[in-house]
């Protein structure tokens, strides 16, 4: 049949369930006729359809490209394919939750979101509304040839409802919270947050951010300048480079990587009976008091049982492994491996077997980093 755009609405339906997340951006991008048909009747299905596999999206060292490398892993092999993005030309990719991305403006610091299929742009608050701190030799809390935002994510698919989507943001050197709305006119510092935080995550009304040591502080969306402290850290060494939050089967979890090591430690948030008092670890933040009395500890987990978890400098997530057809309890990663180092790596790593599979040698000045997602057309 050659008219494929005046297919019945419900085979048009079975297609969409079928195809995955990097078919449909094959599919969108190849010809006028096929890109309406997209709109028209892909984007009016159910929000809830899988949409399979995630990719990687790489954050490439020439901003200004129309297009941006996206990677499709296979068993341990790599394919790779471009997407036209003229939307992300001269912008950083800080960020990425529920298909979307977060970009920030290299010339002018505007800050937008982006969804690549529909290639829907969403306008925020610029980076000059941000509360730019000073260090101590009065110059800004600005990372020359970066980013100000270090990572930011959405508490919900703005597709779905516009004014109900929070996007909060890890910003500067300091690595505070800022947070804003769809149509607000600034961004609003959340006071009294933690500085060092390596990550945020939204889940059931609430924001969980950690920081270097593994402490963890839970705030309410509606009221994010109301701060609680529920977790002290695991260790009192600051050894692990990047600790990541995650939602797997209806627990939060904390993964840990030592720099200079690909070995990742899997910690469960469980609540105590008693209510316990925790010392802060040896540097203190001040003007933070030394003790808390937590009701929350972390405690680690040799298994994430069928799941297969998704980290990187997106919103990380989950997802079953026989919905993918792969190995179960493990890990898909990318990060540097040392602290300074431009160099990213992409691997998978065996929580049983506490074995790393990586992906890619070592990628010179091809990639700043990389963001996993999964596509949808709205």
């Amino acid at each position: 049949m050659s008219d494929w755009a005046n297919l019945p609405d419900d085979i048009l339906d079975e297609i969409m369930k079928r195809v995955c997340s990097v078919d449909l951006i094959t599919f969108s991008v190849v010809c006028k006729s096929w890109r309406l048909m997209y709109i028209n009747h892909f984007c009016c299905l159910s929000r809830n359809i899988s949409l399979g596999i995630p990719i990687l999206l790489l954050n490439t060292c020439n901003p200004d490209s129309h297009s941006r490398k996206f990677i499709k892993m296979s068993g341990e092999f790599l394919a790779s394919n471009e997407m036209f993005m003229p939307e992300a030309a001269n912008k950083w990719v800080c960020g990425s939750s529920w298909g979307w991305l977060v970009l920030e403006g290299i010339d002018d610091r505007e800050v937008s979101l982006l969804n690549p299929l529909t290639r829907r742009v969403i306008c925020l608050p610029s980076v000059d509304t941000l509360i730019i701190r000073l260090l101590r030799n009065g110059k800004p809390d600005v990372i020359e040839g970066s980013s100000y935002i270090c990572k930011a994510i959405l508490s919900t698919n703005p597709a779905i409802s516009e004014q109900d989507c929070i996007i909060t943001a890890i910003v500067g050197r300091y690595r505070r919270l800022n947070y804003c709305k769809i149509g607000d006119k600034k961004w609003t510092n959340v006071e009294g947050c933690l500085p060092g935080l390596c990550d945020v995550i939204y889940d059931e009304g609430k924001l969980y951010a950690v920081d270097g040591w593994g402490v963890l502080m839970c705030c309410n969306i509606i009221d994010p300048n109301f701060i609680e402290i529920i977790a002290m850290g695991k260790t009192c060494n600051f050894y692990y480079g990047r600790n990541n939050l995650v939602m797997a089967s209806g627990r939060l979890l904390l993964v840990s990587r030592i720099y200079g090591e690909y070995s990742f430690d899997v910690h469960s948030l469980q609540k105590c009976n008693q209510l316990s008092h925790e010392t802060w670890p040896p540097i203190i933040y001040l003007p933070y008091p030394h003790c808390y009395k937590t009701h929350h500890k972390w405690v680690e987990i040799d298994s994430i049982d069928d799941q297969l978890l998704f980290i990187g400098n997106n919103s990380s997530f989950s997802l079953p492994a026989q919905r993918l057809s792969g190995r179960a309890n493990c890990i898909y990663f990318t990060d540097r491996r040392h602290l300074y180092d431009r160099d990213h790596y992409i691997g998978m790593y065996d929580i049983a077997k506490k074995s790393v599979c990586l992906y890619n040698e070592k990628v010179q000045d091809e990639l700043l980093s990389s963001f996993w997602m999964t596509p949808t057309p709205w």
